[in-house]
């Protein structure tokens, strides 16, 4: 013998929405706008965790960056990159005193760099966080940024939080002499 079933509405196994027939093109459309925006918001931590996996999966295979010098390609490791400056669509790389020049937005070189430590100061400067010295405290959340070789870069107040936080600095630091 067959047992009852139990007229469930489709919103009683947790559906999205659903279509009566005949399907209309605009509801069809509202119907997966919504299935959409689920699936972005559904698994964020799932979505971050691939995100880190990828970015560990590029921080490997990074270590090294090419940079052409005269009509050579030189292989610079990204552990002796000091500082990059942006010109233009380019970028002016920094290391061990040398300089290269490299095809690249600021954008995506920070992107590419951020998982090595790299910083944004200024609009237009990354610097490797270990190679930062000192700090001085210019007016308006501005600083000179001085690194250990010596070379003085100025930050940029909009990028103030994100320095501190990421150079952990309290509030305000105790003054001693």
């Amino acid at each position: 013998m067959r047992r009852a079933t139990h007229c469930r509405s489709p919103f009683d196994v947790h559906a999205l929405d659903y279509l009566l027939k005949p399907v209309d093109a605009e509801r069809l459309t509202i119907a997966l706008d919504r299935l959409r925006a689920r699936l972005r918001s559904s698994r964020p931590a799932e979505q971050a965790l691939g995100r880190v996996v990828e970015e560990m999966r590029q921080l490997s295979r990074q270590r090294r960056i090419p940079v052409r010098h005269g009509h050579r390609i030189l292989f610079v490791d990204v552990a002796d990159i000091d500082y990059v400056q942006a010109e233009g669509n380019y970028v002016r790389v920094r290391a061990r005193g040398a300089s290269y020049l490299i095809r690249e937005t600021l954008n995506g070189f920070e992107a590419r760099m951020r998982p090595h430590g790299f910083l944004r100061i200024h609009r237009s400067t990354l610097v490797q966080s270990d190679r930062i010295a000192e700090l001085e405290p210019l007016f308006h959340g501005e600083y000179v940024v001085k690194l250990k070789d010596g070379t003085k870069l100025t930050s940029g107040r909009s990028y103030r939080d994100q320095m501190r936080a990421a150079l952990r600095l309290e509030r305000e630091l105790p003054v001693t002499d």
